[in-house]
């Protein structure tokens, strides 16, 4: 067994107990990725009470037993922010997956049309239907390769008069005259040429039903799509600020370990993970619509160009129009995947979706008047949570020069990092899911050096530290620091200094408070430094099907059976038997024996055989009867000769004569 199946196997085991406990409960089945990643970060809180790899089976059943409790619970804002996280990984990796599949099965199909189009063993002799066949393996090949449609008559009969106007029957002993290589050449070509020509007549007014998107959709899907996850976007930030402001009023009178600031705490956490994963569709969105406005433009300017070309003129050139129809059908074809690609992210957006409403919401515990209340109130960092802070260093500018960090004053952070955080009021940044360490990636200043990274999300570190977790985002006019090849922003000067003197002191504690709070680790983008914690290494862990040995066995028969194979049940059978038997009983070899028998002694008898013998004389002699003749005599000579008939006795071989 491989090392990395010595990991995951015994993860499986707990996952596949936890869930068969949820579905025995309530009936319902949770995801295997969900129950690996709260099975991880169990363990990662209280390492010392539940490991996945416990050496009894009773410990794994304890850790399965809390893991199917946790996932049940339907009120709890940290537990749903872990669904949450589960949930986009495995969407995107389902995804991911099915897009690779239909890929394949594209190319398999395209291989079949293709190797049928080009190893055809017609030439331009063959018979018309020959060449028949050979145009239709062309027309698939191409129907495939651009997706068109051929669902009426109408895109039908446009696909088979664009065909015909770019290889008339004619012309297709000159593709037959190719080799096989020209031959798959001329057929990507002729497919590019083909779309464009449809591209161009739909742009005039005439066709297009073969298309299967209308003009500008995939870019207008693309925005609408980013409108509503900015909406959604906007109602989690809100919610969030409002509860920030509960949370930070609660924190003024209520100590650290109150189970009401707990409670906000973990509200705002979980609203904080809804705009990460919706400020990281944003993004990808961003660039999605623009390579698809991008697509347009140049298709337009095509389009333009080719009117141009061809006006009101009933002939031109093919060495000049047809390289513009080619150009037009290979953007459309990339404008095609782009929106592919965009109604994946939509499939994502839809698994997300229900945690803002539905059945996996929480009921948040801030009150109205609490909301009410909260709304006059400017928070500038918050009240203390905790005491878990360094302590500080006796010359921090001394240990600040030590740690070899480097300051960046306000503008310098607002240059590089302009709009990563701006969404979140303070808050939400632009990220690569790649990222280690929670960095985000930077404007670069527009100098075209290596983009910066803003760590942990864009959040005050010394916030997370002394208030146990709760996020606020760094204001960028404050400055930062720069340390470990990262940038780090704060909400106060003095968050700043703090940091400064000791940053190694502080990310540690941050490292511990999110092993405390494991959610954390998806949001603060630390899965390069708790890779249990993270849903992707634990949708890996339990998505890889694992090789196994195993065989079955069975007896022979799973129920002796008392049969006697003889057993002759016809009675005219057995009458035939009995006297088969009858008549053997009669059948007895009977003999006699004496004392001269010749069964008691050894006898021998001899004979003397007669001789040759033979008797000669001196004649032979034999005999024959008379032999008659008759013949007519006197039919020649004198006229006076007379007929007469004469008969004569021949006796010939008579002894006499001898």
């Amino acid at each position: 067994m491989s090392a990395s199946e010595l990991v995951t196997e015994p993860l499986r085991a707990v996952c596949a107990l936890a869930i068969q406990r949820v579905r025995e409960a309530n009936g319902v089945s949770i995801e295997a990725s969900y129950a690996a990643l709260l099975a991880n970060a169990l363990c990662t809180t209280e390492p010392t009470k539940y490991s996945v790899h416990a050496a009894t089976p009773e410990m794994r059943a304890s850790l399965a037993s809390v893991v199917a409790e946790r996932a049940m619970q339907k009120d709890s804002p940290a537990t749903l922010a872990l669904f949450a996280q589960a949930t986009e990984a495995s969407a995107r990796r389902s995804e991911e997956l099915n897009s690779e599949a239909e890929r394949k099965k594209m190319e398999g199909k395209l291989a079949v049309l293709q190797a049928a189009a080009v190893n055809t063993r017609a030439t331009e002799r063959s018979s018309p239907a020959a060449l028949a066949k050979v145009n239709e393996d062309i027309r698939r090949f191409v129907v495939e390769t651009t997706r068109l449609e051929e669902s009426t008559d109408e895109a039908e009969s446009e696909i088979t008069t664009t065909l015909q106007s770019v290889v008339p029957a004619h012309a297709v002993g000159r593709y037959l005259a190719l080799g096989k290589s020209e031959r798959r050449e001329q057929l990507n070509e002729l497919s590019h040429i083909a779309l464009g020509i449809l591209l161009y007549n739909r742009a005039l007014g005439r066709g297009g039903a073969s298309i299967p998107t209308t003009p500008g959709e995939p870019l207008s899907a693309c925005v609408a799509l980013a409108a509503e996850l900015e909406a959604f976007a906007a109602r989690s930030r809100a919610e969030m600020e409002i509860v920030m402001c509960v949370c930070d009023a609660r924190a003024v009178a209520a100590p650290p370990s109150d189970a009401s600031v707990a409670r906000m705490r973990d509200e705002v956490l979980n609203r904080r993970q809804h705009v990460g994963a919706m400020g990281r569709l944003q993004d990808e969105l961003k660039n999605s619509a623009q390579a698809l406005r991008a697509f347009e433009e140049a298709m337009l300017d095509e389009i333009a160009a080719l009117k141009a070309l061809v006006g009101s003129r009933t002939a031109v050139p093919k060495d000049k129009v047809y390289p513009r129809f080619a150009q037009l059908g290979t953007l459309h074809v990339a404008a095609d995947e782009e929106y592919r690609r965009v109604r994946g992210l939509s499939y994502v957006y839809e698994q997300l979706a229900g945690f803002e409403t539905g059945a996996v919401a929480y009921t948040s515990a801030a009150t109205m008047r609490d909301r009410n209340e909260a709304v006059a109130i400017v928070r500038g960092g918050g009240a203390l949570m905790c005491d878990a802070a360094p302590p500080a260093p006796a010359d921090p500018a001394a240990a600040e020069a030590e740690a070899g960090v480097t300051r960046v004053d306000g503008a310098t952070m607002e240059r590089l990092f302009r709009g990563t955080i701006d969404n979140l009021g303070g808050g939400e940044a632009s990220a690569d899911p790649s990222m280690a360490s929670g960095a985000v990636t930077g404007s670069g200043g527009g100098t075209g050096e290596e983009s910066p990274l803003l760590a942990l999300d864009g959040c005050d570190p010394v916030c997370i530290v002394l208030r146990a977790g709760y996020l606020t985002s760094a204001d960028l006019r404050i400055g930062g620091v720069k340390w470990g090849g990262r940038y780090y922003g704060f909400v106060s000067e003095e968050n700043l200094a703090l940091f400064a003197a000791q940053p190694s002191d502080y990310f540690g504690q941050v490292m511990n408070v999110t092993k405390a709070n494991p959610p954390l680790c998806g949001i603060l983008r630390l899965s390069s430094e708790l890779p249990a914690c993270d849903a992707d290494e634990a949708l890996a862990a339990v998505a890889t099907p694992l090789a196994r040995e195993f065989g079955t066995q069975t007896p022979t028969h799973f129920c002796e059976k008392r049969v006697d194979t003889n057993y002759e049940w016809n009675e005219w059978a057995l009458r035939r038997k009995a006297l088969r038997l009858a008549n053997l009983r009669q059948c007895v070899t009977k003999s006699t024996q004496s004392n001269v028998s010749t069964f008691r002694r050894t006898s021998e008898t001899q004979v003397y055989l007669p001789k040759d013998s033979s008797t000669q004389y001196a004649v032979s002699k034999g005999q024959t009867m008379v032999r008659p003749l008759r013949y007519i005599a006197g039919l020649r000579g004198a006229p006076d000769t007379r007929m007469e008939v004469v008969d004569v006795g021949l006796d010939v071989g008579q002894p006499h004569e001898l």
